[in-house]
C-alpha cells in the first residue's frame, strides 16, 4: 500500500512538472515575452532596412541613366510626380565621385512601392559607379519616418559582383535606432548578404526584384533587453517583389540564454510568421 501510494505521488509530481514546463514554454511565446518582442522588433528592422535600400536603388538607378543631371527626369523614369519628392545631387555628372544624393520625401507622407509611407530625408554617399565591383553607397537618415516609426540609421551597401550562381550580390551593414509611435525604442546592428534571385521579367526596373538575405543581427529590444539573431543559411530570408514583409525563411533568436525559431512561411506576402520554442509553436503578426 505504501509503495502504491509513493508511486501515485511520483506520477502526480511528474505530471505537474510537465504541466509547469509546458506553461513556462507557453509564457515564453506570449506577445509581451522577450523572445516574441525581439522577433517582432528584428523582423521590423529587417523589413525597414530592405525597404530603404530598395527605394534608394530605384532612385540611384534612375539618376544614373540621365548622368545624375536631372532629378525631375529621374523621378519621371521612376513614375513619381516631381512635386512629391525632391532629389539633389552635389556632383551632377557621371565621372565625379564620391557624390552625395539627398532624397527628401517631405513632411506630408509619401507612399513607396511597397505601400510604406515615408517622411524626411535619406542622405546617400556613393563611392563610384555602382556597376563597379566593391563600389558602395552609405545611407544616413535625417528626421526620417517609415509608417510613423522614426528611423535613425546608417547603412552601407557594397556591390560585390556576381557569385557562383551568376547572381549579383551585395554586402550590407546597418545600425538602426527605431522609435515606435508609442515611444518605445529598439536598436539593431546587422551584417548581411543580399543576393538577387529574380528580376521578375522587368530587367530595367529594380524595385520589383526578389532577393535572398543571409547573415546576423543583434540589438536591444523595446523592453530594454539584448538579443541576437542568425539566419538559417539553408533557409534564407526572401524579400522583395513589392511585398512589405519578409515572405520566407527562418531565423533563430536568442535572449538571456533562451531561443526561438521564427519561420516566415512559404513565400506568400502576408504579415504572419510562426515562433517555435520548447516544442510549442505560435503564430504571430509582423510589423512594418
Amino acid at each position: 500500500m505504501k509503495k502504491g501510494l509513493l508511486l501515485s505521488f511520483l506520477a502526480a509530481g511528474f505530471g505537474l512538472a510537465l504541466f509547469m514546463s509546458s506553461c513556462s514554454q507557453t509564457e515564453e511565446l506570449t506577445s509581451t515575452s522577450d523572445l516574441l518582442v525581439s522577433a517582432t522588433n528584428d523582423s521590423q528592422a529587417s523589413s525597414i532596412d530592405d525597404d530603404i535600400i530598395n527605394e534608394t536603388d530605384e532612385y540611384i538607378s534612375a539618376l544614373s541613366t540621365n548622368g545624375y543631371k536631372s532629378s525631375s527626369s529621374a523621378l519621371k523614369t521612376s513614375g513619381v510626380a516631381s512635386s512629391s519628392i525632391t532629389i539633389t545631387v552635389d556632383k551632377p555628372d557621371l565621372v565625379s565621385f564620391p557624390k552625395v544624393i539627398t532624397i527628401d520625401f517631405g513632411t506630408g507622407g509619401f507612399t513607396g512601392r511597397r505601400g510604406n509611407i515615408y517622411r524626411g530625408k535619406l542622405i546617400i554617399t556613393i563611392s563610384n559607379s555602382l556597376t563597379v565591383a566593391n563600389a558602395y553607397y552609405n545611407i544616413k537618415t535625417s528626421n526620417f519616418y517609415v509608417n510613423d516609426n522614426k528611423v535613425g540609421a546608417s547603412k552601407t551597401v557594397t556591390y560585390k559582383g556576381y557569385n557562383d550562381k551568376n547572381h549579383p550580390y551585395w554586402t550590407m551593414t546597418a545600425s538602426d535606432t527605431i522609435t515606435k509611435p508609442d515611444k518605445t525604442v529598439f536598436t539593431c546592428v546587422s551584417g548581411k548578404i543580399r543576393e538577387r534571385l529574380e528580376i521578375n521579367g522587368t530587367p530595367l526596373i529594380p524595385y520589383d526584384d526578389t532577393f535572398s538575405i543571409k547573415g546576423y543581427s543583434k540589438g536591444m529590444n523595446s523592453k530594454g533587453n539584448t538579443y541576437s539573431m542568425i539566419i538559417d543559411n539553408n533557409n534564407p530570408l526572401i524579400v522583395g517583389n513589392l511585398c512589405p514583409y519578409i515572405q520566407k525563411g527562418s531565423v533563430t533568436i536568442t535572449v538571456n540564454g533562451k531561443s526561438v525559431v521564427i519561420d516566415y512561411g512559404d513565400g506568400s506576402c502576408d504579415n504572419l510568421a510562426t515562433a517555435t520554442s520548447g516544442g510549442i509553436t505560435k503564430t504571430f503578426k509582423l510589423s512594418n
